[in-house]
């Protein structure tokens, strides 16, 4: 029975995107350790009076961010598809050719009603 329930397409769908996710949230928590081991670990100029964040904890992270900014951005349009990259305006919400396709694929897949083309009311 697992095995039936885990092959199916529509579970590996959400495990795609879970794991996608997963690495966001991974990359975003390095990140952030990075740069919060640099103000914990500053370093210090005590003839100037001066604390700058530790250089090699601040670089790390802009390194970390730097590298991946590509393939953050890859991991999100894969995530969100075309909508990320190729919005709509209201014009063509105001289409009305347009309109129905508009609300068809941008619905919670839960509330839309594909026989009628819209929302169940509330």
């Amino acid at each position: 029975m697992a095995k039936a329930l885990w092959g199916s397409p529509s579970t590996a769908i959400i495990f795609h995107i879970h794991e996608k996710l997963a690495w966001l949230a991974m990359h975003a928590q390095l990140v952030e350790a990075m740069s919060r081991a640099g103000v914990e670990n500053p370093d210090i100029y005590p003839d100037i009076g001066l604390a700058t964040p530790g250089q090699m904890y601040t670089n790390i992270a802009k390194y970390l961010f730097a590298d991946d900014q590509h393939e953050q951005s890859k991991v999100l349009a894969d995530i969100a598809g075309g909508i990320a990259t190729t919005i709509f305006s209201y014009k063509d919400w105001k289409n009305p050719e347009e309109k129905p396709f508009i609300e068809k694929y941008l619905a919670d897949r839960m509330v839309y009603r594909p026989n009628t083309g819209s929302r169940p009311s509330d």
